[in-house]
Parts: C-alpha cells; structure tokens; sequence
C-alpha cells in the first residue's frame, strides 16, 4: 500500500467515525518502509535411480550463492546402471521474513542426456528453461520441491545443470544448486 492509499483509508474511516459522533484523534506520519527480508534457499538431494532408495539429506541449507558451492549434487553412471533414470529432487525454501513467490531457471551443458523438471506429475520443463516458472506463494520457512529426471539420450558424457532461485519480490535475492551426471569408465 502507498502512501496515498493509506492516507486516503484514513479519511473514510475518520469521516465514517464523524458521521456516528465518535471523536477521533489520530496522530498521521509517514508510513513505515516495509522491513521484510526476501531470501530464497535452494536445497538438492543425492540423486536415486527412478525405483531406488533416495538420500534423506538436503544438500545446501542456509547457504546462499549464485554459485552453487556447496550445494552441489553428482552422480555417476557406469556401464550397469546409465540406462536407468536417475532423479534430483530440489527443495526450494522460503527462508524470508515475508510471503513471496520463487522464479525458477534451470541452465547448463547436456551431452547425451535429456533432462525434464516436474512439480509431482506435471511437466514444468519449458518453464524452468524459459525462467518463467513461479512457485506458489511460500510463507516464511515453507517449502516447495521440484523434481529433475535425467536419462539417457544417446552416447552419454556429460550433464550439468545450475538452477537459480529468483526472490520475486526482491529479484537481488537469488541461491542456486546444481546437478551433475556423468559417463563415467570402469572396470565392472
């Protein structure tokens, strides 16, 4: 609310109170600038196979970068499990003092993969790459997850994808992480 709307509040109700008889006093300054702290917090979890056991643990919590040191997850393929699909689940937290909706943007490098997002069974990947994605509205400490299911696409090497966390209300706000899959030799 601007200043001209809460002043403009001020006089309907003073004029509705006039109006009963009630006596008004009313101290009017300036309105206080709004004090909320807006601050996404990207988390990611150790990928699983499709139908394995996943990680309970979040990867990257409080930490807040454009980077996404220390708030990485990677995950190898050898030449018994590279045809599974693999997915990383990445947690997208309120960690604010105010309500605020998360733009999503999912950028980086894929050889030999295909990677597509969703939010439970629906396809968000056109979105995430478009950076148009929002979630919902979060309330301070909420949370919001997305998935990313990567799987083979032909000849695989190398898959990384950085994912930042725009604060909708303050857009200086951001925290990424990102996800790597890769090819990787062996002897098995």
């Amino acid at each position: 609310m601007n200043v001209a709307q809460s002043h403009s509040i001020r006089r309907s109700v003073i004029a509705s109170l006039a109006l009963t008889g009630v006596i008004v006093a009313m101290v009017v300054g300036p309105v206080a600038a709004n004090s909320a702290v807006y601050q996404p917090d990207g988390r990611i979890r150790q990928p699983c196979p499709e139908r394995g056991d996943c990680t309970i643990e979040w990867f990257g919590n409080n930490i807040y970068n454009t980077t996404a040191a220390g708030q990485k997850s990677e995950y190898g393929d050898y030449l018994c499990d590279c045809d599974r699909p693999v997915v990383f689940r990445i947690s997208i937290q309120n960690d604010g003092t105010a309500n605020d909706r998360i733009r999503v943007l999912g950028t980086g490098r894929t050889a030999g993969y295909k990677v597509r997002f969703f939010r439970g069974t629906t396809d968000i990947t056109s979105a995430i790459k478009a950076g148009t994605y929002r979630t919902p509205w979060l309330a301070p400490g909420d949370t919001f997850v997305i998935k990313a299911k990567t799987s083979v696409a032909e000849d695989p090497v190398r898959l990384a994808r950085l994912v930042t966390l725009t604060s909708v209300s303050d857009p200086a706000k951001q925290d990424a992480v990102k996800f790597v899959r890769e090819w990787i030799v062996c002897g098995c």
